[in-house]
Order: structure tokens, then C-alpha cells, then sequence
């Protein structure tokens, strides 16, 4: 496997090689989502007004949904950088229910892991770290996707568990930036620059893993010169 700093470098060269595609893909989804904080109902006035509701709901709902659309549109597009936006996204929609089908079982294991003193959670969530790239990308059964993702990281729990733990280092490292930075700025500014920020880091991070699943697959990620 390529070691962590390997796999940074070649997951920011595939975004920077194809911005459009990979930004365009992450932009839906987070434009809706700051659109439908700006509707979200105040908290603690003691007034309920339904036409908040009325429109920030609907709002969630398509955020939702664009939002798991979008995981699956950046797994086919890693995998082949030729497509549109457009058609990452419409090729997603058949994957729409076997991915919710995947994150509910996966959920459903995972917290049973760890309730059992949280170990044995941790250890399925390595074990389970390529699931939704098996799911889209080999075409696999729900089932199956978690049973090969757990053959893929076999023998190499370790390497991958030290990969994704500085992934998620990094990524608590630039969500930590990006705030502090937009606490400084007005409300409004504050959300673009969130908003911003997290349009340009999940393409990254979703590379980043889609690195290791090529890897522990035992083939080779194309990488944007």
C-alpha cells in the first residue's frame, strides 16, 4: 500500500486534474444544505411557525438524498474520470437503495460493535472502510460488499486502520481551520466559507480512500499528472 503521504499527494492530483467534475459532483449537495440552513426554524423562541417548517424539511429531505447520491457519483467518477457531472449523478441513482440498504446494515453492526466495550466496533469499521467502492464499483449484493471489504483488508488491518486514522486527522485539522476562520468573518461569510471549504475537501477524502481500496485490491489508481 502506498503510505499515507503518497496517498495525499495522489488524491489531491486526481482533484486537481479534474476539478470541474469533482467539485461540480461535491457542489449540489452543499449548496442545497447551506440553502436549507438559511430556512432552518430558530431555536429557543417558544414560537413554532409552520412555514419554516414547510419549507426547510422538503429542503432536508432533497439534501438527504442529493447527499448520498453524491458519495456514489464520487466513487463512479474516481473510477472513471471520462463522465459528466450529470451522468455521475444519473448512474448513481441505481445504486440509490442497495447504498442505503449497505449504510443501514453497516450501522446496525457497527453500534452493536461498539457496544461490546467499542473494540470490536472499531475493528469492523477498518474491516468495512471499502464497502460502498465494492457496492458501486464491482457491482456486488449488500451482503457480499462488507464480506469482500473485510478479505480486502485481511492480513493488512493495521495499515489501513493507520491510513484512515491520518485521514481523519487531516480532515479534523482543516474543518478546525475552517471554522476558526469563519467565526471571524459575518454569519453569512462564515457559511460560504464553510460551505466552500467542505466542497473542496470531500473530493479529496473520498480519493483518498478510493487510494487504499485500489491498493488493498491490488490494482493501480490512475493518478491526473
Amino acid at each position: 500500500m502506498r503510505s499515507p503521504t503518497q496517498l495525499l499527494k495522489d488524491s489531491m492530483a486526481i482533484v486537481r486534474g479534474n476539478p470541474s467534475l469533482f467539485l461540480g459532483i461535491t457542489l449540489i449537495p452543499m449548496v442545497i444544505s447551506y440553502v436549507a440552513s438559511l430556512f432552518a426554524p430558530a431555536e429557543n423562541t417558544g414560537v413554532v411557525m409552520a412555514e419554516e417548517w414547510v419549507i426547510f424539511l422538503p429542503l432536508m429531505l432533497v439534501v438527504m438524498v442529493t447527499s448520498i447520491l453524491m458519495t456514489v457519483a464520487l466513487a463512479l467518477a474516481l473510477n472513471n474520470q471520462s463522465v459528466s457531472v450529470g451522468d455521475a449523478y444519473k448512474q448513481s441513482l441505481k445504486y440509490f437503495w442497495r447504498y442505503i440498504g449497505l449504510s443501514i446494515l453497516m450501522s446496525i453492526i457497527l453500534m452493536v460493535g461498539f457496544l461490546l466495550l467499542i473494540v470490536p466496533g472499531l475493528i469492523m469499521s477498518v474491516w468495512f472502510a471499502f464497502a460502498t467502492f465494492v457496492l458501486v464499483l464491482e457491482g456486488a449484493g449488500i451482503v457480499d460488499s462488507l464480506k469482500r471489504s473485510r478479505e480486502y483488508v485481511r492480513g493488512r488491518w493495521w495499515g489501513v486502520f493507520g491510513r484512515l486514522a491520518v485521514m481523519t486527522v487531516v480532515a479534523f485539522l482543516i474543518s478546525i481551520v475552517g471554522a476558526v476562520i469563519a467565526s471571524m468573518l459575518p454569519e453569512l461569510l462564515g457559511g460560504i466559507l464553510e460551505t466552500a471549504v467542505s466542497i473542496i475537501t470531500v473530493p479529496f477524502l473520498v480519493g483518498y480512500t478510493y487510494l487504499m481500496y485500489q491498493d488493498v485490491k491490488g490494482g493501480a489508481a490512475p493518478v491526473a499528472a
